[in-house]
């Protein structure tokens, strides 16, 4: 695959920057730039309907224009575990791993529906991990800052404060 779920009408030039976002809306200007950013993860967090989505498929739409045959994989947290699920009744796990792997740019919307998800908390972190392990960019986001999800493994918390966190 080269892009994957992500919704091109939403672009970086088109969100509204202000002063609380400003932030956020320069670290996904930077993810999704041709020079390799100086951070990964970018963990965005924020209350609903205060843009994250909007910025992730921003960054995508960016980052697919500069890199057109670069595989991008945007999935909601919820559709990274019903696969994942999927998978592992068809015994089709491998597939999934290296079609999550295989990106240059994975973004997982609203992660902290990983709360409490065990097995799809392992398979992410190792996901996680084979991709900082290659270089490749990791956007995630949150309702929340990482440390408040309840139910979230400490070690995932841990990896997602490597980068960037912005509200």
């Amino acid at each position: 695959i080269v892009a994957s779920n992500f919704q091109p009408r939403h672009r970086l030039d088109d969100f509204v920057v202000g002063d609380t976002n400003r932030l956020a809306w320069s670290a996904a200007q930077a993810m999704a730039g041709e020079a390799q950013p100086r951070f990964t993860p970018l963990f965005i967090h924020g209350g609903t309907g205060q843009g994250k989505t909007h910025l992730l498929h921003g960054i995508a739409a960016a980052f697919s224009a500069h890199s057109p045959t670069a595989p991008v994989l945007y999935m909601s947290a919820e559709r990274f575990m019903m696969e994942f699920v999927n998978a592992m009744r068809a015994n089709e796990t491998m597939a999934f791993k290296a079609r999550l792997r295989a990106a240059r740019l994975l973004l997982i919307d609203d992660i902290q529906f990983f709360a409490n998800k065990d097995r799809s908390q392992e398979e992410f972190f190792h996901t996680f991990n084979s991709l900082l392990e290659s270089n490749q960019r990791i956007v995630i986001t949150c309702d929340r800052f990482p440390k408040e999800v309840e139910g979230l493994e400490d070690r995932l918390k841990s990896r997602f404060s490597w980068g960037l966190s912005v509200a």
